[in-house]
């Protein structure tokens, strides 16, 4: 047990915050909100209690570019309360150190019980070797009467197609809402591309058995994504094409990272994978090592080294 076994929980998005309750507390976790309700829930506490923050972050790209511009003035007033900062990218410290000054800012990944999950991969001789899954699990956003794909990474799917007709794999792909797979097969239509077979995501607890046959993942965002689908990838032994813009994806897949936009590349690295056994099972067991430094005892000494430049005895 690292922190407190009974920990009290407090509500971000109402007005119920029981303050005297807070008064024996010694550290607030606080996971960053959206909305207007949080960055006023943290600055009403540290109005009234002077209890150190440790704030959990998300992808820039998804929070800082999408917050409404009239709560992000209240965002920045927070950000400048809070005391301890835990990025999930290593790429974003920098940007957080210039935010939070203030801060203890340091690198917190998605922990991984990866002595749990592994169990679920499945050895290279039991996988259909013309099995591949695109993308981690896709969604749209809606504006209006206009539809944006910007979560589609739409360069994977014309790297499958050549994929298709040069070595007869069969793809997957998982969307997060059911209804949106009409849209994509509407998509992939239109675009005269190969239809992969279309399904909703489901938790990642029973994900595992649906995605562990998998011969190798083709993926290539152009986003500050956090790196959990290659972290899934990762622990179930699961070759992975990807971007090198996150260090999750450079740390666990070395040999298969390329430029988003270097399609030519990663349809190449694709066919080697496919072609040459001995690379496959270099790259495969990369992963299954590399996996190892985002799992659950690492997680906790990396925040009780954060901890401790506060309180020394911990």
């Amino acid at each position: 047990m690292l922190l407190d076994s009974d920990p009290i929980f407090v509500p971000s998005y109402d007005e119920t915050t029981d303050y005297g309750a807070l008064e024996s507390a010694d550290l607030i976790l606080w996971e960053w909100g959206w909305v207007a309700e949080a960055p006023r829930a943290l600055l009403a506490v540290k109005e009234r209690l002077q209890i150190p923050v440790l704030a959990f972050t998300t992808a820039l790209d998804r929070f800082w570019r999408g917050l409404e511009p009239g709560v992000l003035a209240q965002h920045i007033q927070a950000a400048r309360q809070i005391d301890f900062v835990a990025t999930l990218l290593e790429d974003s410290l920098p940007w957080y150190r210039t935010l939070c000054p203030q801060a203890h800012v340091f690198h917190m990944p998605v922990p991984v019980d990866t002595h749990r999950y592994r169990k679920h991969g499945q050895a290279p001789s039991e996988k259909d070797p013309t099995a591949i899954s695109l993308a981690a699990p896709t969604s749209f956003i809606f504006s209006g009467e206009i539809s944006h794909a910007n979560r589609m990474d739409f360069g994977t799917f014309l790297v499958y197609d050549r994929l298709v007709h040069s070595h007869q794999v069969q793809g997957t792909t998982y969307l997060r809402k059911e209804e949106q797979i009409p849209l994509i097969r509407e998509i992939l239509q239109q675009s005269n591309l190969s239809m992969p077979d279309c399904k909703k995501m489901i938790r990642l607890r029973r994900a595992h058995r649906r995605i562990a046959h998998h011969y190798l993942t083709l993926w290539l965002p152009h986003a500050l994504v956090q790196g959990r689908w290659a972290m899934t990838n990762a622990y179930l032994g699961i070759p992975m094409v990807t971007c090198d813009e996150i260090e999750t994806h450079r740390r666990l897949y070395p040999h298969t990272v390329v430029d988003w936009r270097n399609l030519e590349e990663a349809y190449q690295l694709c066919v080697r994978l496919l072609e040459d056994k001995e690379f496959y099972l270099e790259v495969r067991q990369h992963a299954l090592e590399a996996i190892e430094w985002y799992s659950i005892a690492n997680a906790r000494e990396r925040l009780l080294g954060a901890l401790r430049s506060r309180w020394p005895q911990l």
